[in-house]
């Protein structure tokens, strides 16, 4: 059994998989276009769902059941669950009065049952991946090293050399690549407690350890950075909530 699990972890197609899905990572985060309608979701969608497509169709030349098979065994209810979402989800499309409105989406998010799917798609090839070997590791440091994008650019429009030109319901506020200040908040509050955790994992890396934590702290400034150009007072609470509760945490585990 050992010997099969290698072979099928060496299989190149999982590397594929594993590709796209840190492309969506990397991607996602990063992309807007100021030369269309709604430029910060569109774009990000547009990279989503032909990724996601190329990773589950990696994963099915791979042989979907035996990737999923120890996911199934594990967490059965879950899958159930997840099936039965897709299931009225293609009913609930194919019973609507537009079936391009439920296929595409509303102008405001297009986020219709083809994004949906690829959502879909996107956490079957997690799911696979974060159970590889250092699955967890790559996945982790490609979120991590994107948020550099959204983080600088909300500091470049801070100090007022934002080469685009962005339409902002309050101009006090940056909203990075993300177009809305809270969703940047939300973002950053959740990427900057993992981030000090890459840290602190990172102390014990061997030779090198200095630089590489030094690298992530200095991440964790420019997300710190940006996410007070937010001016949200939710993530920044949550953020000191997050920090003090994990730190109490460490305190008891040392």
């Amino acid at each position: 059994m050992a010997a099969g699990r290698a072979v099928a972890e060496q299989n190149p197609w999982l590397r594929v998989a594993e590709s796209a899905l840190l492309a969506v990572l990397m991607a996602v985060p990063t992309l807007m276009s100021v030369a269309m309608d709604r430029g910060y979701e569109i774009p990000k969608l547009a990279a989503l769902v032909p990724l996601a497509a190329l990773a589950l169709g990696a994963l099915m030349m791979a042989g979907l059941r035996e990737a999923l098979g120890p996911l199934w065994r594990e967490h059965r209810m879950a899958c159930v669950s997840l099936a039965v979402f897709a299931g009225a989800a293609l009913l609930a499309t194919g019973l609507g009065e537009s079936l391009a409105l439920a296929l595409y989406g509303t102008h405001g998010r297009r986020e219709g049952l083809i994004v949906w799917l690829a959502y879909l798609a996107i956490f079957i090839v997690a799911s696979v991946t974060l159970r590889r070997p250092g699955g967890v590791a790559r996945c982790v440091d490609a979120l991590l090293l994107s948020s550099i994008v959204p983080a600088a650019y909300a500091i470049e429009q801070r100090i007022g050399i934002d080469f685009f030109v962005t339409v902002m319901a309050d101009p006090g506020r940056r909203a990075g690549t993300l177009g809305n200040p809270n969703f940047l908040a939300g973002y950053l509050a959740l990427i900057v407690p993992l981030t000090l955790a890459r840290a602190w994992l990172a102390r014990s890396s061997g030779s090198g350890a200095g630089g590489t934590v030094a690298l992530w702290l200095w991440l964790v400034m420019w997300q710190v950075l940006a996410l007070l150009q937010t001016q949200s007072r939710g993530a920044l609470l949550a953020l000191i909530g997050v920090l003090v509760h994990s730190g109490g945490v460490l305190l008891v585990a040392v």
